[in-house]
């Protein structure tokens, strides 16, 4: 289901610095989803090292969202989220963007992962990113350079998000898209759904995660991103 905001940027992140810790690649991993949260239209041209991070990204959705187990657990919190009250749209979009969510929260708790997250965000400061790439829409990079410092205070807190604010975060993600977006009032249902998953899937994050680093030990390079 593509198209949302605020998804799994740090899990690109932390999968592309295990692979390639260079700043720039790592940030280039985050891009398509940080860009997608601000609407700006990813780059006509990047230069070599976001290039070879949006392809890792790109790399890693295909494999994610191939893998059986993540296919049948998104399509189990779609059922508990409709049955417990959400329509069929929002409750399929909460189920996929609410899983990715909370796996970067468990990658979030690891120092590793907030090192890899803050390198990329220190080396992408508003003059780098824009002589970096050909933006279509370069006066929208304020957007991005302001998500940059929000992301960047996010550093003060290395614990893991409550249900209530992935439920909030989901709720922002979600919001704009009147067949999936979720009401003011259903997002208590959602976060006892964020609370009950995080329980559940907590040991399966790690096997997914474990299934994507075998399918990324293939080399990747930049000619793997075509605009």
């Amino acid at each position: 289901m593509p198209g949302f905001g605020e998804v799994n940027f740090l899990s690109h992140a932390a999968l592309t610095a295990e692979f390639d810790p260079t700043p720039l690649v790592v940030f280039g991993a985050m891009l398509p989803d940080l860009a997608a949260m601000v609407r700006l239209p990813l780059p006509r041209r990047l230069c070599k090292e976001l290039g070879l991070g949006v392809a890792w990204h790109l790399r890693q959705d295909e494999l994610f969202h191939d893998l059986p187990a993540v296919r049948c657990a998104m399509s189990a919190g779609a059922a508990l989220l409709e049955t417990a009250g959400l329509g069929r749209g929002a409750a399929r979009a909460s189920s996929h963007v609410g899983l990715e969510l909370l796996m970067d929260e468990q990658l979030w708790t690891k120092p590793a992962t907030r090192r890899a997250f803050e390198s990329a965000l220190e080396v992408a400061d508003p003059d780098s990113v824009a002589e970096l790439a050909d933006w279509a829409l370069p006066e929208r990079l304020e957007d991005l350079s302001q998500l940059r410092e929000r992301l960047l205070r996010r550093l003060e807190t290395p614990q893991a998000a409550s249900p209530e604010l992935l439920a909030q975060r989901l709720a922002w993600t979600l919001q704009g898209r009147p067949r999936v977006e979720l009401r003011p009032d259903q997002l208590p249902l959602v976060s006892s759904w964020f609370a009950a998953e995080a329980d559940k899937r907590q040991h399966e994050f790690s096997s997914w995660l474990g299934s994507l680093r075998l399918g990324l030990s293939a080399p990747i390079a930049h000619t793997d991103w075509h605009q």
